[in-house]
């Protein structure tokens, strides 16, 4: 394999995860929400699951973006982009379709399992969290890097845990879950204080980690 080979191939991969998105026109742009936390806009946001995805796997952009795959001589990167989309597609069906309830209890739980996590690592505290030096992995991975979302999906009925228990459910969390707290726990009157404050950290550790061209994890929690 020649250099220039290998360089294709690795622009490519990165591009497989939206690194390199930002270098196409049409997707460059793609604009974040600027509804301000607690409008109406806001609050309905999650009726449209598409506000969630990252712009290159964005039902109006994926296309392009995989036929830039493919002029690139990536056409097993565009392959598996395209099915990893079906999955996020698959996946938010399951979050649109479940009640403000059933979010409720997912979020909890995800927050029991994340918090598991944090203690691990001594995080308990916006403090801690902004002297802990994040290995790589933990910020790349907001949603599941240390298996949380799985543990949490685990509690869901056997149909939804095989549509959500699929990379295109850790990439739709990856947009989602941060909004998924701030909306259903840390607003919520009716959730204990101890828990909304836990819920809130972990939407901290959210936007710290939404930089960059994952910036748009946050999108529907920075302050405006």
């Amino acid at each position: 394999m020649t250099t220039r080979t290998k360089v294709s191939v690795i622009l490519a991969a990165l591009a497989v995860a939206g690194i390199s998105a930002c270098t196409q026109p049409t997707l460059a742009e793609y604009a974040p929400p600027k509804a301000l936390i607690g409008s109406a806009e806001w609050d309905r946001a999650d009726e449209d699951m598409t506000h969630f995805y990252s712009a290159p796997s964005h039902p109006a952009y994926r296309d392009e973006h995989a036929r830039y795959l493919r002029r690139g001589g990536s056409g097993e990167f565009a392959r598996r982009f395209l099915q990893r989309t079906k999955q996020q597609d698959a996946a938010a069906k399951v979050f649109a379709n479940m009640s403000p309830q059933e979010k409720t209890d997912f979020a909890l739980a995800y927050v029991k399992e994340y918090t598991q996590s944090l203690n691990k690592l001594g995080i308990n505290t916006s403090a801690d969290l902004k002297r802990y030096n994040y290995p790589s992995k933990f910020r790349i991975c907001v949603s599941n890097w240390d298996g949380m979302f799985t543990r949490a999906v685990n509690n869901l009925p056997a149909e939804q845990q095989a549509i959500l228990n699929t990379g295109g459910g850790v990439a739709m969390m990856e947009g989602y879950g941060g909004y998924l707290l701030a909306r259903y726990l840390t607003r919520n009157p009716n959730i204990p204080a101890h828990t909304r404050r836990q819920a809130a950290l972990i939407v901290q550790l959210w936007i710290e980690c939404s930089d960059g061209e994952n910036g748009y994890r946050s999108n529907w929690l920075r302050s405006r």
